[in-house]
């Protein structure tokens, strides 16, 4: 996958497979997020907007929106980008640096779990408001808004080569609006099965 920030950011790491985040100069608490393969001609936008202080959609000062769409001019291929359910009951660990180790678990459709293994939050957790996309076959779009802290992110998961990239918007100690770039080593550890008849939300 490549990633490119307007202005300009990169990362390189798989072909056909590309990570934009545009941030608006007039709309400093917006980004908006393109993920497409260009040998499919898919295209997956997520819009991730930080609200004023003191307001607050469905628990969380960000809110973020999704449009599946397609890159005109060619032949489109493969499956359209889509909610999915396929990560819910995984246990991963995601390590960002030697330094920066987190656990994950996706509880059910619009929760997720996390706790520090290794860090600064040794030992911190919560379970915060999550999204997850399918892309293609084992690469998903996954996003969370947390309750407390006002931040939220947008990752590229590639299970295939056990890497993630993407990004943070949120504030700063100093009260500034900051979009910052991440990556992971990721890493499934374990499943949690239900019995038949019984599952998430």
């Amino acid at each position: 996958m490549n990633m490119v920030v307007i202005p300009a950011k990169k990362f390189v790491l798989q072909k056909n497979h590309y990570f934009f985040d545009i941030q608006f100069t007039d709309k400093q608490n917006e980004s908006l997020t393109l993920i497409l393969n260009i040998a499919t001609r898919r295209v997956l936008t997520v819009r991730s907007i930080l609200l004023p202080e003191g307001k607050v959609s469905n628990g969380s000062r960000l809110v973020q929106h999704f449009q599946a769409g397609v890159i005109l001019g060619g032949e489109v291929t493969g499956e359209e980008p889509r909610p999915t359910r396929e990560l819910i009951g995984y246990r991963t660990l995601n390590v960002y640096s030697p330094n920066h180790y987190y656990e994950h678990f996706y509880v059910n459709s619009e929760r997720y779990a996390w706790q520090n293994l290794r860090g600064e939050q040794f030992g911190h957790g919560d379970m915060d408001y999550a999204t997850c996309y399918k892309f293609e076959e084992d690469m998903y779009i996954f996003t969370f808004r947390e309750k407390i802290i006002p931040v939220c992110s947008v990752f590229f998961f590639d299970y295939i080569i056990g890497r993630c990239t993407g990004k943070f918007l949120g504030i700063t100690s100093q009260g500034e609006i900051q979009t910052s770039r991440a990556g992971a080593f990721i890493y499934k550890m374990s499943y949690n099965c239900y019995p038949t008849g019984i599952a998430p939300r």
